[in-house]
């Protein structure tokens, strides 16, 4: 499962010419929409990317998109693609919404997210799905049907707090860890060292976009990008799994 940085990346030729090169074990992230057109070119994981990269295939993308992927259409996509793992069936909870439609929607998330992991079964592909829920019994929600379910390793998408400028990511984490008592966390929309060393030590991936700047892959020699991606995660993972423990865990 994943660890560590894991590089999301666009359906962009520099970008997926870029991750070719890379020989050490790495994870990507791909949206599942870039996955779809790779598919309809008769790609999958294993024919774009080299055998040193494991991928990860996401819903994450934007609202206007995510829309268009009922739970059929998702699972037909992840399946043809087969990444190794694939977090799956994100769907809209807002602090802006009612209560009730909040709970309506989360309700239908993890019926999808349910009916989701009985679909791929068969397929060798791991689930890590996101936790939802803006009050804590909407996330107890979630946590409920994971332990059902046998899942131990979730997902939290965190770029509106950099975005709208709203919560406290490291409190709302440590909230999340001590209530669900998960150990396993990957983080996606944060790549930042200096933030990652007030996390605790169950955030143990972070997903993100940060390595295109660090490794400079657009103006340096493949090179010289691939050493100084090297030099980055190494620093930045030597804290992963390093923080301050929350209470009760």
């Amino acid at each position: 499962m994943p660890f560590g940085l894991v590089y999301r990346v666009e359906l962009c030729s520099s970008q997926l010419e870029f991750a070719r090169t890379i020989t050490e074990p790495q994870w990507v992230m791909i949206d599942v929409d870039f996955a779809e057109r790779l598919v309809k070119k008769g790609q999958s994981a294993a024919t774009v990317f080299p055998p040193s990269i494991s991928v990860i295939t996401t819903t994450t993308i934007a609202d206007r998109k995510n829309v268009r992927y009922h739970l059929e259409r998702e699972l037909e996509v992840v399946k043809a693609f087969r990444p190794k793992c694939h977090i799956p069936c994100d769907r809209p909870v807002y602090d802006t919404q009612g209560k009730r439609e909040r709970v309506w929607m989360i309700n239908t998330y993890l019926g999808e997210v349910e009916r989701f992991i009985h679909g791929i079964e068969a397929d060798g592909i791991r689930l890590i799905p996101l936790i939802k829920g803006v009050e804590r019994d909407e996330r107890e929600m979630c946590y409920e049907r994971f332990r059902s379910l046998g899942i131990d390793y979730i997902s939290y998408y965190v770029a509106q707090y950099f975005s709208n400028h709203k919560g406290n990511l490291v409190n709302d984490i440590n909230e999340i860890i001590s209530e669900g008592r998960f150990n396993r966390v990957m983080l996606i929309g944060l790549q930042s060292k200096a933030r990652l060393q007030k996390l605790p030590p169950q955030v143990i991936a972070l997903a993100g976009e940060r390595w295109r700047n660090v490794s400079g892959f657009r103006w340096r020699r493949p090179e010289e990008a691939l050493e100084r991606l090297r030099e980055w995660r190494s620093e930045t993972e030597q804290n992963m799994a390093s923080g301050q423990c929350v209470l009760e865990t």
